[in-house]
């Protein structure tokens, strides 16, 4: 026991939360970018609207031959790595506290190497030569494999913190959330806004992943989150040091609510990897639609996201994330098959039925996005914060590092190798607008769809809610099987040894020889007995330990709140911008919800003037002065101020559910009463 000053990242105040979720925009929005624009930035084959922008000017730059072996490889690579990288991690966080140095380790490998990805050295022109072609591959596949690794440390480190900085399960929930708003703001941006932002300016798309690659700056936000703390006692004990990583690695896949999870995630993931790479060629090679119409698809389907995760957060508490994440992986299949419907050969020229067919089709979409962003986030954190309840082993990050690994070898089979050859697969047609069918690109929506619905199917293996109960429940049946399993070897060691023993004893050999053996297997059994001995020793601990345990204090559980929940004041305002306003609708509604469950009154004639206030400026006067009333009224001890000329000035051009500043003022004064 040692008394040392320690400095760690904390996330004592809501604006933290937000804050660390950011860390990993930027990386992950240049990710995002790489995965969905970069192989046809080089093999442009399936692409048909606005060439010139999403290629270096058409021109096949790699080996359709061996480039996508190569590419394949290398996420396969991305993956594997993930495994030591996260036991580096763990490892670091165990011995020193200090896990977020392997970001700083990270960040110029980082920077360099993507930017190195999208500069061929060896020609870019028309008449660029086979060989060429195969040295852009090979120098592509050489930065890509240190793009990928030092990637994976970096963001590998920020998954994995999130088990040990976070205090409990809504907390968690809260910051996967937040995470999820910026990976939608990633995707948004990287799917609609760069699109019709640099297409307008004629910057291709490959100076544009240039011109951004600074934002993994990002991933530096938790260093500035640290904080010093007084001098404490620091237990260090043999089991709370380090998890070696073939250990790590048996109990993540011992985890059966994680394997369940690991089995759905990649059978969904198989579908949205080859979506994700390929729906620029849907819209511009089967919609045949430019940038500009693709920027306005792809709002559709990631402008309504925040608002379904605000949704998706509130019923997860009370169906389970496994009845949601179904029917997101429903509507999320439905959505893409809209590809497939509004083609050019359905509807050859004729632009509205297919813009239409689209947005309709992303905003479906949308309600199964945002879950794809939080879900393999939250789970395995879940897991881990309640295992070291009970194992006292930290070692979150191989969690997401087996998930990772899982994932990036179905994610390179299904966008990296099938997609750059289906992609390639072309037949020509009698439409004179698009003289050759992409027949290859054709069928990615039918394959996506089908491993959504496989998915869906998939996930009635696993639990219907991922609480403390469940998570100790596997954890004590499977420590219960490992001490049966080593008290039956260690008995039928000490049966081995005895017959070795009474062989001896049988022999005609001298009596010292005979005791000499006796004496030598005795020691050996001795000192067998006694390895087992303590391995049994500390799973009983570990049974004996989850006996005791007070489920209701887990650190896996949800957050407890009184009548009301308090509100994320910086959040709610983040997410009405990014809604354009249309959260204000809900935390309308949820104020007026808020007043019944305080039991502060709106008799019918106020109630309805409260809503028709929510859309006609002049009415939310009133409404907002009577609202205000009402919370000073509440408790008058408190002397809650409700900022009441200002609500009522404000009210005056706004209708209430685009009056941000009376939205804020509301939520503080709750937050009030809830103190």
């Amino acid at each position: 026991m040692v008394s040392k000053m320690t400095s760690k990242v904390t996330l004592d105040k809501r604006w933290k939360e937000i804050l660390f979720a950011a860390s990993g925009f930027g990386p992950n929005l240049l990710m995002v970018l790489m995965t969905a624009y970069f192989t046809d930035a080089i093999m442009p084959k399936g692409l048909a609207a606005d060439v010139e922008f999403w290629s270096y000017g058409g021109v096949t730059l790699v080996s359709t031959l061996i480039f996508p072996i190569l590419w394949t490889i290398g996420r396969i690579f991305d993956g594997v790595v993930d495994v030591p990288l996260a036991a580096l991690t763990d490892s670091l966080k165990n011995k020193t506290g200090k896990r977020f140095i392997t970001v700083v380790i990270s960040f110029l490998p980082m920077v360099l190497s993507f930017i190195l990805c999208w500069i061929p050295i060896c020609g870019k022109g028309a008449d660029i030569s086979q060989g060429a072609q195969i040295g852009n591959s090979i120098w592509i596949f050489a930065w890509s494999i240190l793009f990928f690794a030092s990637y994976t440390l970096a963001l590998i480190t920020f998954y994995g913190s999130l088990s040990d900085i976070c205090s409990n399960q809504t907390q968690r929930a809260r910051v996967s959330a937040y995470k999820s708003v910026f990976d939608t703001i990633s995707y948004a941006l990287v799917y609609a806004a760069i699109p019709a932002i640099f297409k307008a300016i004629n910057i291709p798309i490959w100076q544009v992943a240039l011109y951004l690659s600074p934002l993994m700056i990002t991933i530096l936000i938790p260093l500035t989150l640290r904080k010093k703390t007084a001098q404490i006692e620091v237990v260090q004990s043999n089991e709370s040091k380090s998890v070696s990583m073939g250990k790590s690695i048996e109990l993540t896949l011992k985890s059966k609510p994680f394997m369940k999870w690991l089995l759905v995630n990649c059978i969904a993931f198989f579908g949205l990897q080859m979506f994700l790479v390929s729906q620029n060629a849907l819209i511009s090679g089967i919609m045949n639609l430019g940038a500009g119409y693709a920027a306005i698809l792809n709002t559709c389907a990631f402008a309504p996201v925040p608002l379904m995760l605000f949704f998706f957060n509130r019923l997860r508490k009370k169906v389970g994330i496994r009845t949601l994440y179904q029917s997101c992986l429903l509507s999320f299949g439905v959505a893409i098959l809209s590809f497939g419907i509004g083609s050019q050969y359905i509807f050859g020229d004729a632009l509205a039925p297919k813009l239409i067919i689209g947005a309709v089709g992303g905003v479906i979409g949308s309600w199964g996005i945002g879950a794809f962003f939080m879900v393999p986030y939250l789970i395995p954190t879940i897991i881990a914060s309640a295992e070291e309840e009970i194992t006292h082993k930290n070692h979150s990050a191989m969690y997401f590092a087996v998930q990772a690994l899982a994932t990036s070898i179905v994610g390179a089979i299904a966008s990296s190798l099938i997609y750059n050859y289906i992609k390639n697969w072309t037949l020509p047609t009698t439409i004179a607008s698009m003289p050759e069918w992409k027949c290859g690109v054709s069928l990615v929506p039918l394959i996506v769809s089908i491993a959504c619905f496989a998915g869906f199917f998939a996930c009635f293996a696993m639990p219907k809610k991922y609480t403390p109960q469940v998570i100790y429940n596997d954890i004590i049946s499977s420590t219960q099987k490992e001490e049966r399993r080593l008290i039956k070897q260690k008995e039928k060691i000490q049966m081995a040894y005895q017959r070795k023993i009474d062989e001896v004893k049988s022999t005609n050999i001298p009596e010292d020889q005979k005791n000499a053996l006796i004496d030598e297997y005795t020691r050996k059994l001795n000192i067998k007995l006694a390895y087992f001995s303590i391995k049994i020793e500390k799973l009983a601990e570990i049974l004996n330990k989850s006996k005791t345990m007070d489920l209701e204090k887990s650190s896996a559980n949800e957050e407890k709140t009184g009548i009301i929940e308090k509100e994320s004041i910086a959040a709610n305002v983040f997410l009405f911008i990014l809604t354009g306003g249309i959260f204000g609708i809900v935390q309308s509604i949820r104020h007026m919800n808020k007043f019944s469950k305080l039991n502060i009154h709106y008799n019918t004639n106020e109630k309805v003037l409260y809503y028709l206030a929510l859309f006609i400026p002049f009415i939310s006067i009133y409404t907002n002065y009577q609202s205000c009333k009402k919370i000073e009224e509440f408790d008058k001890t408190k002397n809650i101020k409700t900022y009441k000329k200002l609500c009522m000035l404000t009210s005056i051009p706004l209708p209430m559910f685009m009056n941000v500043i009376n939205m804020a003022i509301k939520d503080k004064n709750f937050n009030q009463i809830i103190e």
